[in-house]
Parts: structure tokens; C-alpha cells; sequence
């Protein structure tokens, strides 16, 4: 099922598969606060996702395993950015 947010005006994907293929594609270089970057994983058919917080240094993620947490970038430097995602609003009439 999808998320919705009235706050964001937007409803997204629930599933992480899904929500990679949504949004618009955003180029290395142009990563900023709130884009959502996508890594592999041992399973090509579900990437681990997180939230960037600022420029490029820190991310916010969730694992049933460990709960909420903010992590840097530069860790997760080993494993391949298949995507990075940018989910606007929709313009407001």
C-alpha cells in the first residue's frame, strides 16, 4: 500500500522497490537535504534506503532491528548508490 502526507501533498510508495522507482532521478553531485538515497544490498531487488539530512554528509534511517538513526554518508561508502530519489510537491494553485 502506499504512504500518503497531507503535509507533503504527495503519496508515495510504501514499499522500498517501489519508492526507488518513483520521484526523480538526481545526479551524484546535486544531492540535497530530504533526497532519498537508495544502496544495494545482498538482494538486487531491495535496496536499503535513507534520507539525506544536509549536503551530503549525514542520513536518517530505519531498521526494525535498531529503531532511528542518523548515520554518515562516508560509512555506507562501501556499498554501491544505486539511486538517489527527489519526491517534490506538486505545485500549489
Amino acid at each position: 500500500s502506499d504512504v500518503c502526507s497531507s503535509d507533503l501533498g504527495r503519496t508515495l510508495p510504501r514499499a522500498v522497490d517501489a519508492l526507488q522507482r518513483a520521484g526523480q532521478n538526481v545526479p551524484l553531485d546535486q544531492m540535497r537535504a530530504g533526497d532519498v538515497i537508495f544502496f544495494g544490498t545482498f538482494d538486487e531487488n531491495h535496496p536499503h534506503a535513507v534520507i539525506l539530512l544536509d549536503t551530503g554528509t549525514t542520513f536518517l534511517e530505519a531498521s526494525p532491528a535498531s529503531g532511528v538513526n542518523i548515520g554518515l554518508v562516508e560509512q555506507m561508502r562501501n556499498r554501491s548508490i544505486v539511486a538517489v530519489r527527489r519526491y517534490e510537491s506538486p505545485p500549489q494553485s
